[in-house]
C-alpha cells in the first residue's frame, strides 16, 4: 500500500530536549520531523504528540512547528499504545496509516511500532526522523521493525509520495521545507 496522506496521522514520540540532548543526530531528526509536520499540516493529517513522564517540555524546535492548539499526551508506558488515553485518541482518528517518528528507536519507537502493528495499522518509519543514543541500537531496531512489516523510508520520501507531483498546491513550502532539512543534515 502507498502512503497516502488523507489515510495517515503523524505520531512524534517523546521528543523532548532531557532525550534529545543525548542524540548525536539531533539536528537531523528535528529538521526531518519538522519537514513531516509541513507536510501534515499542509494535508490536515492528524498529529499526535507524546512526552515521558519527568522528562521536561517538547524541544522548542519541534512546538514551533505544531498547531497552536496541539495536546500533547503525557505517558508513562514505552509503547504510546500502552497508554490507554492516547490508544483510544489513535483509534478515534479511524486512520489506517500512522507516521512513527521521534526517540529513542530502539525503545518508546520499536514498542510503539509492534503494537500498532499489532493493531492492523500500516506503519512507516521514517529512519532519519527516528533516532538512539547508540547508533547500532538504532540501526538494530529499524531493521527488526521492517522484518515486522514496518515501512522504512527517508522522510522526503513519504514527501514527495504524498506530493506525487511538482503541481501539488503546496510544493514550493515543502520544496523551502526540503532545502531546510538539507542545510541540516
Amino acid at each position: 500500500m502507498r502512503f497516502n496522506p488523507r489515510k495517515a496521522a503523524l505520531i512524534i514520540v517523546d521528543m523532548q530536549d532531557k532525550l534529545l540532548k543525548i542524540i548525536s543526530d539531533r539536528n537531523k531528526i528535528i529538521g526531518n520531523i519538522r519537514l513531516l509536520v509541513k507536510l501534515a499540516r499542509l494535508e490536515g493529517m492528524p498529529i499526535v504528540v507524546t512526552k515521558q513522564v519527568k522528562l521536561g517540555e517538547i524541544a522548542a524546535e519541534i512546538k514551533e512547528v505544531l498547531p497552536a492548539d496541539i495536546v500533547v499526551f503525557e505517558k508513562k508506558s514505552f509503547s504510546i499504545f500502552g497508554d490507554e488515553k492516547i490508544s483510544a485518541y489513535i483509534e478515534g482518528l479511524q486512520k489506517q496509516q500512522l507516521v512513527i517518528t521521534g526517540i529513542e528507536t530502539h525503545i518508546c519507537i520499536l514498542q510503539s511500532v509492534m503494537d500498532a502493528l499489532d493493531e492492523g495499522y500500516r506503519v512507516y518509519v521514517p529512519p532519519d526522523a527516528v533516532a538512539s543514543q547508540i547508533e547500532h541500537d538504532h540501526r538494530y531496531a529499524l531493521s527488526h521493525m521492517a522484518r515486522l512489516g514496518a515501512i522504512t523510508l527517508p522522510s522526503e520520501s513519504l514527501v514527495y509520495m504524498a506530493m506525487k507531483t511538482s503541481e501539488y498546491p503546496g510544493f514550493k513550502e515543502i520544496l523551502e521545507a526540503v532545502k531546510e532539512r538539507r542545510r541540516n543534515q
